[in-house]
Parts: structure tokens; C-alpha cells; sequence
């Protein structure tokens, strides 16, 4: 989003969604770096970054797209993986959170303030608000989709492509997230909170049938 926001709409963090520049299957490359992206997109045939010299090979999204605008502000490409621990504990760049936007009655983007009673029911559930109905597993959809729900993340960020800050869940989910994306997981599992092992400086919780840290 671009410009100011207006007052009468509010701004609700949903999942995060990570922005990859991708090549063919056979390509030799599977890293750039964010001086070379910069001379390949920036100036094509003439970059002099090899194997990157073809403008007929350069493809990208058009300028309204978040991934072009993303990318264009700031270029970095880490490995990533299914379990998108990189994202998770910041050291990816270029991720971002998505916004959900509803006309609210007050000042603040507060889910209770939502103008209408069924856009506030829908977003109090994508945001865990509220507690979805059983037909309507959120937290699984937003995983088996490749998005990373806030509550798999050990860092945040307060505004687009701002500082990446550490963050901690009030009920972590990480664990659950790696078995759900990759089918296994190093966590134990349990059925209480009294299942899970001592943690140094840390309150194991079970949390979806794997015990969890949340680190005091």
C-alpha cells in the first residue's frame, strides 16, 4: 500500500508471505547476490553479470505488483526451504505481512471496531482473534498455502521491509508448523503442558500436540 492510510479503515496483520526470484530447473545459478540483482534488473543486457546478460531471459512482474515494488526496495536472496526457518528467524529479507483492510467505526485498528459484523467475524478468525469453525481450519490453510502464520515466527517487523525485531508468540506454534509443512519435526510430542521437558530460562507449553518454549 502506498500513501496514507485512511481513518477509517483499519489495518490487521494476517500471515507472512516471502518474495523469491526464481530460475529454471537446470540453471547452474541458485544464488545472487543483492549487488548483482541490482546491475541484472537494472540494467539488462548491459549488466555484465554473468550468466545474467539476456533481457529476453529477464523476466519480471509488472511495476504495480507487490513482488516488483518489494524487490525493487530491497534485494537480498538467502536459502529458503519448506520449513522457511529462514524467514522465521529473520535471516531472509524479503518478506512481508500481509494487510487486511475493513472500514472500522473508531480511530484504532482494533478487530472490535470493524463496521461490519461479518467482515469483523471473518478477519477475528484469519487473525486468531476469534475461533474459526471446525470447517475452517485457518492455521492449515495458511501453512499447506506456503505462508507462515505469526505464531511459527521468532521475529516481526512493525512496518514493509522495516527493521526485522525479535519476536515471541504468546502461544508458539513452530513446531506444529514443521511438521505440517515438512511432515517431521525435532519437537517432542504431548498432550499436556506437564509432558514437556525443563527448559533453561524457558516455560515449556503444548501447544497443538508438541511442546513448545516460551522463553521468559
Amino acid at each position: 500500500m502506498t500513501g496514507a492510510r485512511p481513518s477509517s479503515v483499519g489495518d490487521f496483520e494476517g500471515p507472512i508471505g516471502t518474495t523469491n526470484l526464481i530460475v529454471p530447473v537446470a540453471s547452474s545459478q541458485t544464488s545472487i547476490s543483492a549487488e548483482a540483482a541490482h546491475f541484472v534488473f537494472g540494467f539488462g543486457n548491459e549488466s555484465a553479470v554473468e550468466p545474467w546478460t539476456d533481457d529476453n531471459f529477464i523476466i519480471i512482474r509488472n511495476q504495480n505488483s507487490a513482488v516488483h515494488n518489494c524487490v525493487a526496495a530491497a534485494i537480498d536472496v538467502p536459502a529458503t526451504a519448506f520449513d522457511k526457518i529462514n524467514v522465521r528467524r529473520g535471516q531472509y529479507y524479503l518478506w512481508g505481512t500481509a494487510h487486511l483492510f475493513a472500514k472500522v467505526s473508531g480511530s484504532e485498528s482494533k478487530v472490535a471496531d470493524i463496521a461490519d459484523a461479518s467482515v469483523e467475524k471473518l478477519i477475528g478468525w484469519l487473525t486468531f482473534t476469534e475461533d474459526a469453525p471446525a470447517e475452517l481450519p485457518v492455521l492449515d490453510l495458511y501453512i499447506d498455502n506456503y505462508n507462515v502464520p505469526q505464531c511459527a515466527m521468532q521475529v516481526r517487523r512493525s512496518a514493509d521491509l522495516g527493521p526485522i525485531e525479535s519476536f515471541q508468540p504468546e502461544e508458539p506454534c513452530g513446531c506444529y508448523f514443521d511438521f505440517r509443512a515438512t511432515g517431521r519435526t525435532s519437537c517432542e510430542e504431548c498432550t499436556t503442558s506437564a509432558d514437556c521437558p525443563d527448559v533453561d530460562n524457558g516455560e515449556p507449553i503444548c501447544v497443538l500436540g508438541y511442546c513448545e518454549v516460551h522463553w521468559s
